[in-house]
């Protein structure tokens, strides 16, 4: 799946990497002017591994503001838990990234919305 949604972000003409969450240091995320996560979705949560990888990236509080970053999973069925464990990534972003662009940049003011489906 990763290399499908790599394809699609390189037909936009933006350079692409793609690793494993084994070979990805919470400190190389700031490297990267975009963030796409993947997982296999375990009863409505994500991988332990990609938890791992977000829960140790509190180290770059505030350091990952204005990027662009996305989710996505897969399961056995349809309700199999996909839409939930995106939820669990997009509060990781919410917190590292959406959440200090839109507030503490703009002084409480918020600047847009974000829907999940």
């Amino acid at each position: 799946m990763a290399e499908f949604v790599a394809k699609g972000v390189k037909e936009e003409n933006c350079e692409v990497t793609v690793k494993t969450v084994e070979n990805v240091l919470p400190d190389e995320l700031v490297q990267y002017d975009g963030l796409i996560f993947g997982s296999p979705t375990y009863y409505g949560q994500m991988a332990a591994p990609v938890k791992k990888l977000l829960d140790d990236s509190v180290i770059l509080h505030g350091k990952l503001e204005g990027k662009v970053s996305g989710a996505f999973t897969s399961s056995a069925n349809i309700g199999g838990g996909n839409r939930v464990s995106c939820a669990f990534v997009f509060y990781f972003e919410v917190f590292q990234i959406v959440f200090f662009e839109n507030f503490s940049r703009r002084q409480n003011r918020f600047s847009g919305f974000i829907e999940i489906f």
